[in-house]
C-alpha cells in the first residue's frame, strides 16, 4: 500500500511526538508498504535518517487553511495513494482517497483558553473528519466515548491505540545496562526518578 501522512506538524510539541513515534514504529515494522510524508520545507531534514525508507513530499499549504484541504487532497489523488492518514481533526474536504484520522482529545471544544470561533472552526472540523474517515484512531477510551456522545460518531469506526513512549523508553540491553550502572557506581534494583 502507497500511504500517505500529513506530518506538517512534526514540529508541534504533542502532535510531533505522535507523528515521529508513528513513522519510526511504522518503518521498524518492516512492511512492504510505502510512505509518503507531506511536510513543511523547513522541516523536511527531519525524517533524513529514513531517506531510504520514506518519500518526503514537501507541502506549502498552511495548517489551518483553506489551500491545505486541495492541496492535500490533490497530492494524495496524483500519487495514487491507498491511504491517507491524518494525525490531528483537520482532513482535507476534497480528500477522495481511504483515510484514517486521529483524534487526540476534545481540548479545543472545552478548554476556556479557545475563543468561541476556535472552538466553532474546531467542531466543524471535528465532526468533518469524524464522519468522512474511514476509521477513526483515538488514544483514550474517554475521547472515545465523547466523540460518540459529544459529536455522534460512529462507534464502529473508532480504535483506541494508547500513546507509546518513544524509543527513549525502551529497554536498554543487558551489556549496556551493566556498563552503566558500573560507570555510575549503582547496583542492580535502583530506580532514579527526576
Amino acid at each position: 500500500m502507497r500511504i500517505g501522512i500529513d506530518a506538517r506538524k512534526i514540529e508541534d510539541t504533542g502532535i510531533g511526538r505522535y507523528i515521529e513515534n508513528l513513522v519510526d514504529g511504522l518503518i521498524a515494522a518492516e512492511s512492504a508498504h510505502e510512505y509518503i510524508l507531506f511536510m513543511e520545507p523547513s522541516a523536511i531534514d527531519r525524517f533524513k535518517y529514513l531517506a531510504d525508507r520514506v518519500q518526503v513530499v514537501p507541502e506549502t499549504a498552511g495548517k489551518y487553511s483553506l489551500q491545505e484541504h486541495y492541496s492535500l487532497a490533490k497530492k494524495a489523488s496524483d500519487m495514487k495513494l491507498d491511504l491517507f492518514h491524518a494525525p490531528h481533526y483537520v482532513l482535507p474536504f476534497f480528500l477522495k482517497t481511504p483515510s484514517v484520522v486521529t483524534i487526540h482529545d476534545l481540548i479545543h471544544l472545552i478548554s476556556p483558553s479557545f475563543s468561541v470561533m476556535e472552538k466553532i472552526y474546531a467542531k466543524f472540523m471535528i465532526r468533518s473528519a469524524i464522519s468522512r474517515a474511514s476509521a477513526i484512531i483515538t488514544v483514550s477510551n474517554r475521547t472515545k466515548s465523547n466523540l460518540v456522545l459529544l459529536l455522534g460518531a460512529d462507534k464502529e469506526k473508532i480504535s483506541v491505540i494508547p500513546n507509546a513512549g518513544g524509543a527513549d523508553f525502551a529497554r536498554t540491553p543487558e551489556d549496556e545496562l551493566a556498563g552503566k550502572l558500573e560507570e555510575l557506581g549503582v547496583e542492580k534494583g535502583y530506580y532514579l526518578f527526576v
